[in-house]
């Protein structure tokens, strides 16, 4: 299906994978220090609560994602015949198969540009998933437009523009399984 030569491989951005691997664990090992240090406050103070229960936590996992990126060889983003592979982070939804997809588009909040794909059907990606993927796929379906967003920081290109590439490199797919794309 399609031309040969058409598929697209993205590089992780592995400068900033480690300016935020650096940071995040940078911020969940002030986040441990600060528990230690206040380990007689914490029964008492919401705000040690808050960090040892919640920030800690959330930068260890943002730093271990980035890690992941840094050393993973995949490309972050592989469109070929088969669909559409999001390795960006460790919460990434890997391979999304044409026919899963039921529209794919781009969007921006505030500043940030996202790419969407919205699947046809979340349970069958949800079962191939880990419980950090699943959970990050459940909250996104919640607050955003599609359970799998992509921010364009992410992407060596722009979400417009590989949107554009897809519709132009993919149509026989588009047409094939009723893709909408923006």
């Amino acid at each position: 299906m399609g031309c040969p030569g058409k598929s697209l491989a993205l590089g992780s951005r592995k400068g900033l994978a480690a300016f935020l691997a650096l940071i995040a664990l940078t911020s969940a090992g002030v986040g441990v220090l600060y528990a230690i240090q206040s380990r007689d406050l914490i029964a008492n103070s919401l705000t040690s609560i808050i960090i040892v229960c919640l920030v800690v936590p959330f930068c260890a996992l943002g730093g271990i994602s980035a890690l992941f990126t840094l050393i993973s060889p995949r490309p972050a983003l592989l469109v070929n015949d088969t669909g559409i592979w999001d390795n960006t982070t460790l919460f990434g939804a890997g391979l999304i198969k044409w026919e899963e997809i039921a529209a794919i588009s781009s969007y921006r909040v505030l500043t940030q540009r996202y790419l969407a794909i919205v699947p046809r059907d979340l349970e069958p990606l949800l079962s191939r998933q880990t419980i950090l993927q699943k959970w990050t796929m459940l909250i996104n379906a919640k607050i955003s437009p599609s359970p799998i967003n992509i921010p364009d920081i992410l992407l060596r290109i722009p979400s417009h523009d590989l949107v554009r590439h897809i519709r132009e490199s993919y149509s026989a797919e588009i047409r094939q399984y009723h893709i909408y794309i923006e």
